[in-house]
C-alpha cells in the first residue's frame, strides 16, 4: 500500500489540515491539500520524475513541504532529507550516495551548489518558494491534478532521513522508512495516542504532522526555530494555543522547558488534553512540571528512534512516590513500559539475553521496526542482529534494563558507558541525581583513557544561570556521590554542556571529551 493512499484518504474534508500562523500564515484543507499534492505530482512527472527515483529536499517547514512530500509519494518517489548542519564534506558524500534526481529546496539552499560538486550533477532543480516554472507554486498553478496514485512495493523506501555520520564509522546513514513501516508506525502511534474528532494539534516534531494528516486531524504548526527549539518563545506558542484552541501538543524536551519555565513564572494554566514530548531522555521533574501548568492533561513521553517508534511510553501519573525515589538514589531514569506493538529485550555484547535489573543494550522487533538502512551494509551489520529464529532485531544503542514488574529504565548509551578498573559506570543515573541539585543546569559524565584503570570517571557540570552558586558546591556534589556509592576521579565545571543539533536535548559526548586532555600527552583524549 502507498502511504499517499492513507494520506489522502480524507480528501474530501474541508477541516483545515495545515494552518501556519507564522510568517507564512497559510491554512489549507485536507481537499486542497490533496489537490495541491495531485497538480504537484503532475508537474514532477512532466518533469521526468517517476517511481523509485529519489529526490534530495532541503527547505524549511512549509506547506509546500508537505504537499511536495505527498506529491513524491503518490509518484512512489523516495523523498531524501539532508541535515544541513553537517559540514560540507559529510553533505557532499551523502547526495552522492543519495543519487537523487531531483532537487528541492529554497534559493538559499540552491547556494550549496557552489560547495557540493555531487549537488551540482542532480538533473533537475526546483524552487519551494518564489513563483516561476520551476517554483513549486507555479507548478502548482500550471498542471491540472494527477489522480492516480502509484502501486508500489511494501518495502519500497517512501523516506530517507540522514542523521549522523561524522563520527560514525560506518559512514552517514540513511534511515529508511519504507511506504510499509510509515504506516506501521502510523497505526502503532494511533493505538499510543488515540484522537478525538474536535482535536486540534500543535506538532513540534514534523514527522508527528505526517501522522496527523492520516489520522485527519488538524495541524497547527508551531511559530518557533524547529532546528533550535531552546530558542522558543513561549509567549508566540501560547498566544497560538489560545487562538486555535490547541487540544494536543508535543516537542522536545528542550521545547517544553521554556514553556514551562515561562508558565511557572507567571502563574499561567494550559486547557489541554494531552501533551507529548520525547525525541531525548526526559527528566521526570519535566514530567511533573507539566502537570502542575497542564492539570487537565495526559502528560506522555515517548520513547523511540526513527528507525523504531514508539518502543515504550510513560505518564506522569505513572510516576509514583517509589519510582521518583528510586530515580533520585540512582536507578535511572524510567521509559516506561514497552508498547505492545513491540517486542524488547535486553542483550549483553554477544546479544544473550540479560534477567530483570541487569543492564544491556535496548534492542527492539516488530512491524514498525526499520528492516535496514539505505545502501549502508555495515550500518546494517552493526545495528541489526538476525536471531536463531529468523527474527531480525533493531539495537537502540541505548544502555538500560527491565525491572521485575516490567518496566524498561534507561542507565546511559553504548558509547558512553565508562569502564573503570574492569567495572562499567553508566552516567545517566549519576546526570539525573546531580542534575536535582538546585546550582546545576546540566551534569555529564564521561571517560579518559588511563594507564592504570583503563579509564577515568569525569563528571562536568554546568551551573545553573539562575540560582547563586554555593561556596561549597563540590561538597554538596561529592557528598551526593558517597551517598550512591559512585566514585568520579575528577569534577570539573564547563560553561555552556555541548547538546545534540537536532533536538538541543541529548548531551553531545562526543565533543564533550575534547574538553578532556590526555593523560599522556598526546593531545586530546
Amino acid at each position: 500500500m502507498n502511504i499517499a493512499s492513507l494520506l489522502t484518504a480524507l480528501n474530501e474534508i474541508e477541516r483545515p489540515a495545515l494552518i501556519f500562523p507564522g510568517a507564512e500564515k497559510s491554512t489549507i484543507t485536507f481537499r486542497e491539500l490533496d489537490d495541491l499534492s495531485s497538480r504537484l505530482a503532475a508537474g514532477f512527472d512532466a518533469e521526468g520524475l517517476r517511481a523509485g527515483d529519489r529526490v534530495i529536499v532541503l527547505t524549511s517547514i512549509s506547506l509546500m513541504l508537505y504537499a511536495s512530500l505527498i506529491a513524491l509519494f503518490k509518484l512512489g518517489a523516495t523523498a531524501v532529507f539532508l541535515d544541513p548542519q553537517t559540514g560540507y564534506g559529510q553533505l557532499n558524500r551523502t547526495v552522492e550516495l543519495a543519487n537523487a534526481r531531483a532537487f528541492i529546496g529554497t534559493r538559499k539552499a540552491l547556494w550549496l551548489r557552489y560547495f557540493l560538486p555531487a549537488l551540482r550533477r542532480i538533473p533537475s532543480l526546483l524552487l519551494s518558494e518564489g513563483a516561476g516554472m520551476n517554483s513549486l507554486q507555479g507548478i502548482g498553478q500550471t498542471f491540472s491534478p494527477r489522480t492516480r496514485i502509484a502501486d508500489v512495493d511494501d518495502e519500497a523506501p517512501a523516506l530517507i532521513t540522514f542523521t549522523g555520520g561524522s563520527t560514525d564509522s560506518s559512514g552517514p546513514r540513511g534511515v529508511m522508512r519504507t511506504h510499509r513501516l510509515l504506516i506501521e508506525q502510523h497505526r502503532a502511534l494511533s493505538r499510543v495516542l488515540p484522537t478525538q474528532e474536535n482535536d486540534v494539534d500543535l506538532p513540534a516534531f514534523p514527522v508527528a504532522t505526517l501522522h496527523n494528516l492520516a489520522s485527519g486531524i488538524t495541524s497547527v504548526i508551531p511559530d518557533f526555530p524547529f532546528r533550535r527549539p531552546e530558542a522558543v518563545q513561549p509567549e508566540k506558542i501560547l498566544r497560538q494555543i489560545e487562538i486555535h484552541r490547541i487540544t494536543t501538543a508535543s516537542g522536545p524536551p528542550a521545547y517544553w522547558t521554556a514553556i514551562v519555565k515561562h508558565c511557572l513564572q507567571n502563574g499561567l494554566i494550559l486547557n489541554l488534553r494531552r501533551i507529548v514530548t520525547g525525541g531525548a531522555p526526559t527528566a521526570p521533574v519535566l514530567m511533573q512540571q507539566l502537570s502542575h501548568i497542564a492539570p487537565t492533561a495526559e502528560i506522555l513521553n515517548i520513547y523511540g528512534s526513527s528507525e523504531a517508534e514508539p518502543v515504550a511510553i510513560i505518564s506522569a501519573q505513572e510516576l509514583s512516590d517509589e519510582m521518583i525515589r528510586r530515580i533520585e538514589t540512582g536507578s535511572g531514569i524510567p521509559l516506561g513500559r514497552p508498547a505492545a506493538e513491540v517486542c524488547l529485550r535486553i542483550v549483553d555484547e554477544n546479544h544473550a539475553e540479560r534477567s530483570a535489573n541487569h543492564a544491556g543494550e535496548i534492542c527492539v522487533s516488530g512491524e514498525h521496526v526499520s528492516r535496514g538502512y539505505f545502501s549502508n551494509p555495515d550500518a546494517d551489520a552493526t545495528n541489526k542482529h538476525l536471531d536463531a529464529d529468523g527474527r531480525l532485531w533493531h539495537r537502540m544503542g541505548d544502555v538500560g534494563y527491565l525491572d521485575a514488574d516490567g518496566w524498561l529504565w534507561l542507565v546511559g548509551r553504548v558509547n558512553t558507558v565508562i569502564m573503570r578498573d574492569g567495572k562499567p559506570i553508566y552516567p545517566v543515573p549519576m546526570e539525573t541525581v546531580v542534575g536535582k541539585l538546585s546550582f546545576v543546569q546540566r551534569a555529564a559524565l564521561v571517560g579518559a583513557a588511563d594507564e592504570l584503570l583503563g579509564e577515568r570517571a569525569r563528571l562536568f557540570v554546568e551551573f545553573s544561570k539562575e540560582v547563586s552558586l554555593p561556596p561549597d558546591w563540590r561538597a554538596q556534589i561529592e557528598s551526593l556521590l558517597v551517598q550512591c556509592g559512585w566514585v568520579v576521579d575528577e569534577i570539573r565545571p564547563i560553561g555552556k554542556m555541548p547538546v545534540d543539533a537536532r533536538h538541543n536535548s541529548r548531551i553531545d559526548y562526543q565533543r564533550l571529551q575534547k574538553h578532556i586532555p590526555s593523560p599522556f600527552g598526546r593531545g586530546l583524549g
